[in-house]
């Protein structure tokens, strides 16, 4: 069984572990959610669009943790405020 080399970040505030494999595929992952999410407020401009942010914070949290992942601080931080923006959303669309 081969066992696989677990790196962990130190250039930001927090340590998480760095997985190649999951690195990789949480990019792809969280590209697939924005398509999808941006084609939903295209097509779907009604109250259905609460879903839209759910979707859209996974996204960010998946871009946030791949570009951890691959050490570049200005993917982290535009996805970081598209994620503050997504829970602005949330609260908009969830709370009131």
């Amino acid at each position: 069984m081969k066992s696989e080399k677990i790196l962990y970040s130190n250039s930001f505030f927090f340590r998480i572990p760095i997985i190649d494999f999951w690195v990789i595929w949480t990019g792809r992952v969280a590209a697939i959610c924005n398509i999808v999410a941006a084609a939903w407020m295209a097509v779907l401009p009604d109250p259905s669009m609460r879903w839209l942010f759910v979707l859209w914070s996974i996204s960010n949290v998946l871009w946030v943790y791949h570009g951890i992942g691959k050490n570049s601080g200005s993917l982290v931080l535009s996805q970081s405020v598209f994620l503050l923006i997504d829970v602005i959303g949330l609260v908009h669309w969830w709370v009131f």
